[in-house]
């Protein structure tokens, strides 16, 4: 809990984002979770300021395992 409500806390201070929720920090099948489409622009921004997530996102493709999620959104 206490992670959620930094990284909460985080996107309000930090990230300067608006309209934006996190009920869980992976937000697989959680539609509790909401952003706008500003504030994933900004999100995108500090990414791209990290050089390994830069270099992951310019992937055209990438092959994994699939993930089997349980009711509750829980893999």
């Amino acid at each position: 809990m206490y992670f959620l409500m930094e990284m909460n806390q985080i996107a309000i201070n930090e990230l300067n984002l608006k309209n934006s929720f996190f009920d869980s920090p992976h937000g697989l099948s959680n539609f509790k979770n909401y952003s706008s489409a500003a504030d994933i622009a900004r999100i995108s921004i500090e990414v791209l300021k990290i050089p390994t997530l830069a270099k992951i996102v310019k992937w055209k493709s990438i092959k994994c395992d699939p993930v089997i999620l349980s009711k509750d959104g829980e893999p």
